[in-house]
């Protein structure tokens, strides 16, 4: 069963853009198929291609998806945290006093969770520097606690370095515990000066502003969703559609599609970034958007396939590491209908709200 008061019917309707969100009505007998959701995370792509045949791995997969992160870091101690791969750099050795280099060798999804740890680092080493790709850096300033850091470049190394850790090592390195999330409601912070400009260029609202974005990472085809399958959405002409991924994806559809009249941001993710910030509402598959919508503390559906990554976990429709964030998931793999169902029941509910009516879909005062 999902956990006490995951399921109150309003809950995502009315809460500030902050506070755990749930998705209402449909969503609440979605809960079933665990053990087989379990398995087949076990098995998925992404965890196929770190490390294939280690069952301690899969044990460690197993206990974070259940939110076990002790039993998930006892798997680390027994191992000595050396699964053979290239991405890891931590010796095991205490932060405490040290230079500390965090290292990013994986995605920008992935950075950008592990960054809302860099305000306990520097509570914890003497120095901390970040290394990022290159996308965020423009963004780094912005994030709580980050005070060094720059572009991961090929043979960089810092001038004072003590100890090098990537950034997904950080929750075993700090002992990390399930029921210490979330860290922080919010730990990206935009200058307003910036948030103002885009608002700006974006013209007057006159409706709600929804962001879409419906593909992934080519590493796992099966989180994206066809397009098409969105235009039932994107024809609901009560909210203004806004395309999160490059306008390039949606050129190759045929002109009468609804796709092709989102409104486009633009590139680089501090733009990007900045958008999100004047959206009412976020949905996206499992990619890179939904982290930012995460870290900027906005109101996000997270669009699930039925094996999630671990970081989802497999009873929860609600992320610890992401108050803001609504998780809606498939009943069963590559079967997205039942998930969209469940945002046109959201966007229904969430559309009649007081605060609502009235304000937009073309009922401008006539003053």
């Amino acid at each position: 069963m999902p956990p006490s008061g995951c399921w109150q019917h309003d809950s995502w309707m009315t809460c500030e853009p902050n506070p755990a969100s749930t998705f209402p009505r449909s969503v609440t007998h979605r809960n079933t198929n665990t053990d087989a959701r379990s398995a087949d995370l076990l098995n998925s792509p992404e965890q196929k291609t770190v490390l294939p045949n280690d069952e301690r791995f899969r044990d460690w997969c197993s206990a974070m998806a259940a939110g076990d992160f002790e039993e998930a870091w006892l798997i680390n101690d027994i191992t000595g945290n050396h699964w053979p791969s290239a991405h890891q750099f931590w010796d095991g050795r205490s932060l405490l006093n040290e230079n500390l280099v965090v290292r990013s060798h994986h995605g920008l999804g992935d950075t950008i969770q592990m960054l809302q740890f860099a305000t306990r680092l520097a509570g914890i080493a003497r120095t901390v520097r970040f290394e990022v790709p290159a996308p965020l850096e423009p963004l780094l300033p912005y994030f709580d606690g980050v005070q060094d850091g720059q572009t991961a470049t090929p043979g960089w190394q810092a001038k004072e370095k003590n100890i090098e850790i990537e950034n997904l090592e950080l929750p075993y390195a700090l002992r990390l515990m399930c029921d210490e999330l979330p860290l922080t409601q919010q730990y990206l912070h935009l200058p307003q000066t910036l948030i103002n400009a885009t608002a700006e260029k974006t013209g007057p609202k006159l409706k709600l502003r929804i962001g879409l974005n419906w593909e992934a990472g080519p590493w796992d085809r099966e989180r994206s969703i066809d397009i098409a399958q969105c235009e039932s959405l994107l024809g609901d002409n009560r909210f203004e559609w806004w395309n999160l991924q490059k306008a390039e994806r949606t050129e190759e559809l045929p002109m009468s599609s609804p796709a092709r009249r989102m409104l486009v941001c633009s590139d680089g993710l501090l733009h990007l970034a900045a958008m999100i910030a004047n959206l009412d509402l976020v949905i996206t598959v499992d990619s890179m958007v939904a982290h930012l919508a995460g870290a900027l503390g906005k109101r996000c559906l997270v669009l699930l396939k039925f094996s999630a990554d671990w970081r989802w976990m497999t009873q929860k429709y609600d992320s610890p590491w992401y108050p803001s964030l609504t998780l809606i998931r498939q009943k069963e793999p590559r079967n997205w209908d039942s998930v969209l169902e469940d945002v046109r029941y959201g966007l229904d509910d969430w559309f009649q709200l007081p605060a609502h009516r009235g304000t937009y879909v073309g009922e401008r005062s006539t003053e």
